[in-house]
């Protein structure tokens, strides 16, 4: 017995047929798609939280664990059962304030030699000395040999009223073994320093300098009240 369709009625079951193969190929991709975004989720988090099921291990080992934490607690457990992780954290505080305590010495050290600078360069300015403006090279360079400051001015006052009355070029502080003097003032004070420490050491005061001139006395008195009054 032969069924025969017309050909209206065999378009409408084409169609049809077409349209369930269409849905069944929709749904099989979307549940496809579906599993292999939900194996990602799980190898991604995998070890991060406690609620997610674990995948085979094969799976497993072809990625990497995930990274540990990069804190004390966390990457070290052993270190702060011990104490050690304390220990690190007190001493970096130690650190701290070595650090702040050298930087406070050194803005009061710098404070004081401003002030020393400041107080050379005032008395020179009022004894209309031609070293004005050069305390600083007379503090820098006895710093260097651990010099009073004040004591290679307060010695060319005694010589030379502060390079006023020179018996050589530059030379202020009546240096005989330099008879042609220098070429200039910071040369002079330089030599001068060199010398009173390659003589006498590190002088701090006037009576640390005997024999510079003679007589001793009362020339180390009079440039000992110069060097107190600056």
């Amino acid at each position: 017995m032969k069924v025969s369709l017309s050909k209206k009625t065999f378009e409408k079951v084409t169609l049809l047929i077409c349209g369930l193969i269409i849905l069944m190929a929709f749904f099989t991709g979307k549940h496809h798609k579906k599993e292999v975004k939900c194996e990602t989720i799980k190898i991604r988090f995998l070890g991060k939280f406690p609620n997610v099921p674990k995948i085979s291990k094969e799976v497993e080992k072809s990625f990497p664990e995930p990274k540990q934490s990069i804190e004390v607690e966390k990457s070290s457990p052993n270190l702060v059962e011990s104490g050690q992780g304390n220990s690190l954290i007190e001493g970096e505080k130690v650190m701290r304030a070595k650090l702040e305590e050298w930087r406070t010495a050194e803005i009061q050290k710098e404070k004081q030699r401003r002030e020393m600078i400041y107080r050379i360069d005032c008395y020179l300015s009022a004894r209309n000395s031609p070293m004005t403006g050069l305390g600083s090279v007379f503090y820098d360079e006895a710093e260097k040999y651990g010099i009073e400051p004040r004591l290679s001015v307060a010695i060319s006052e005694a010589e030379s009223s502060c390079g006023q009355v020179c018996f050589a070029s530059y030379n202020a502080w009546g240096m005989l073994a330099y008879p042609n003097g220098f070429s200039s003032w910071e040369e002079g004070i330089r030599t001068n320093i060199e010398w009173l420490h390659s003589y006498y050491g590190s002088p701090q005061s006037a009576y640390d300098c005997p024999g510079y001139c003679e007589p001793s006395h009362p020339w180390m008195e009079n440039v000992q009240r110069v060097l107190e009054s600056i």
